[in-house]
């Protein structure tokens, strides 16, 4: 991809993320509704990661969507500067009161130096990306203790994934290769992430597998106590279900991807969020940093 391309690329989701964030999402203004549950089922799982390393500086990258990631953060007591292509919700995120801070990086090109966050957090972003490795690479080199993605996820097909294609899109859902802005939906596989850190001598990650699930117009839909919020949680542990006795693939993946080997305290926190640990082959002819 030509250098133009990119920029193209990058010019595209800022402009269609201007589009379509007109309003405060439900994920930070109504934490009651199904939209904000989904939200953050998936952000209570990295918590535990953080309590070893209170005073650290967390960096979110893709945060577009009002900064909600890094609203999460702070609800939690854990200071967050978000960071998007554009700042045009952002701005208004800061100015009521729901970040404390705020960046317009390029996620190529963090103007961050080495190692100056403690973690760095992406969240359903990454695969958006028009060079994701090259976006990665970028946050491992500005976090000091880990990189956080939670991305869908693809692995080995199981018998039911065909019907959960047929069903997205029978709801308008269905999974496209290329999206609108030109850039390939590059959906993470654990054992492809390994050969990326493999490459530059990681010494490994933390996965928990999860699912998900998307229903138009219950997003707003209050998560206890309505058909929406009900059906959603049914829809969820259908597929947890499903995944257990190996009949559907996981949609979403937790990657919790170390710059050093782990020490006790991160080993507990993933033991707690249930989270298997992927060691990776050190380089014998490279030390690792």
């Amino acid at each position: 991809m030509a250098p133009s391309d990119v920029q193209q690329s990058y010019d595209s989701q800022s402009q269609h993320e201007a589009r379509e964030m007109l309003e405060i999402p439900a994920i930070i203004a109504a934490e009651s509704t199904v939209g904000a549950w989904r939200h953050r089922r998936l952000l209570e799982q990295i918590l535990g990661f953080a309590e070893p390393f209170p005073d650290a500086l967390w960096l979110t990258v893709g945060d577009g969507r009002y900064g909600s990631d890094a609203a999460f953060l702070g609800r939690h007591g854990i200071r967050a500067i978000a960071s998007s292509i554009t700042d045009a919700t952002l701005r208004q995120a800061k100015a009521a009161g729901y970040i404390e801070d705020y960046r317009v990086e390029n996620a190529e090109h963090l103007s961050f130096a080495d190692e100056s966050v403690g973690f760095v957090l992406c969240k359903e972003s990454y695969h958006h990306f028009p060079r994701p490795p090259v976006a990665l690479y970028e946050m491992l080199r500005v976090a000091k203790h880990a990189v956080i993605l939670i991305e869908p996820m693809e692995e080995t097909r199981r018998i039911l994934d065909a019907a959960k294609a047929l069903a997205k899109r029978s709801i308008g859902r269905e999974q496209m290769v290329f999206e609108p802005s030109g850039n390939f939906l590059y959906r993470l596989n654990p054992r492809e992430l390994g050969k990326l850190l493999c490459a530059i001598n990681q010494p490994g990650f933390a996965l928990q597998r999860m699912n998900d699930c998307y229903l138009p117009g219950f997003e707003k839909a209050n998560a206890l106590g309505t058909w929406g919020g009900w059906l959603s949680r049914q829809m969820v542990n259908a597929q947890d279900i499903c995944c257990r006795l190996r009949l559907l693939s996981w949609g979403i993946g937790i990657f919790v991807i170390f710059k050093s080997d782990p020490g006790p305290a991160m080993l507990s926190a993933a033991d707690r969020g249930k989270f298997s640990i992927v060691r990776l082959p050190a380089n014998p002819y490279i030390a690792r940093p």
